[in-house]
């Protein structure tokens, strides 16, 4: 995690009040994925990996963030981002994380949350994934 990163997240989500905000994480790839986040309010707080490699240390940093909450892997849909999703996925599981581990899905017509900026249904579809999965989380669906 980048830590001007980490830190411009923690300030931007102060802004969503405690009972909008969702226990869990996104996982973006790069600062204009962010940003994105960032410009939508999403309920969940969001992490850039400022590439797809996340050690140890991060894998930690991404749980303590996530609260128990689910972590969401919006990296980008190519080859680098699956990669980096499967060994983040692995590096969180060697780290003993008991959440759940999603893909946000990324439609076609997009590369990474950046690319979705433009769309009008991209932020609502992206807050709804997020609403849906806290509200199931906490009725203890799946």
């Amino acid at each position: 995690l980048h830590p001007k990163a980490a830190s411009f997240t923690a300030k931007q989500q102060r802004t969503v009040s405690n009972q909008q905000r969702s226990r869990g994480v996104v996982v973006v790839e790069g600062p204009f994925d962010l940003l994105t986040a960032l410009a939508w309010c999403l309920p969940t707080p969001c992490v850039a990996l400022v590439g797809t490699y996340a050690n140890a240390q991060q894998a930690a940093e991404v749980m303590a963030l996530a609260q128990g909450g689910p972590i969401w892997l919006a990296l980008d849909a190519d080859v680098a981002g699956d990669t980096g999703a499967t060994r983040l996925q692995a590096q969180l599981a060697l780290a003993g994380c008991g959440a759940q581990v999603r893909r946000l899905p990324i439609p076609e017509h997009a590369k990474d949350l950046s690319e979705l900026v433009m769309s009008p249904t991209a932020r609502r579809m992206v807050a709804m994934t997020l609403a849906d999965a806290d509200t199931r989380q906490r009725t203890g669906g799946n």
